[in-house]
């Protein structure tokens, strides 16, 4: 798609992608907010980590692929909440090493730097880092 100039908007097909997916939302409406939210902040690095394999994903947020593989995104999400390096100052480089199939490298800078996995907002007085 190419930029005209004009105001881009969602077309009919977008519009029924987003709505499918808000229909079938298992959550509430706020939780569907801010899984977008989430999915759209973290694009790069899910097409960097999860979908590497391939040969073609889309380089911006695209509601289609959003809804074809939702389940994808809602497991990544849930099983990262509270990494720090995701929203940290070296993010797009630790992103970067992930799109180049450096996993190891990543993950040393993330130790280098110090990041820890910050406490879920329920965990209390049970969470205890090490």
């Amino acid at each position: 798609m190419f930029h005209t100039g004009k105001p881009v908007g969602w077309g009919v097909k977008h519009q029924a992608s987003a709505k499918s997916l808000a229909k079938t939302w298992p959550d509430t409406t706020e939780e569907l907010h801010a899984f977008l939210e989430w999915s759209v902040q973290n694009w790069s690095m899910m097409m960097a980590g999860e979908f590497r394999w391939m040969k073609q994903s889309p380089n911006a947020p695209d509601i289609h692929f959003l809804k074809r593989h939702v389940q994808n995104f809602r497991e990544v999400r849930e099983q990262n909440t509270g990494q720090a390096w995701r929203t940290g100052p070296r993010a797009m480089e630790i992103s970067m090493l992930l799109m180049a199939g450096k996993d190891d490298e990543a993950h040393a800078l993330i130790e280098e730097e110090n990041i820890s996995v910050q406490p879920p907002p329920d965990a209390g007085e049970a969470f205890h880092e090490e």
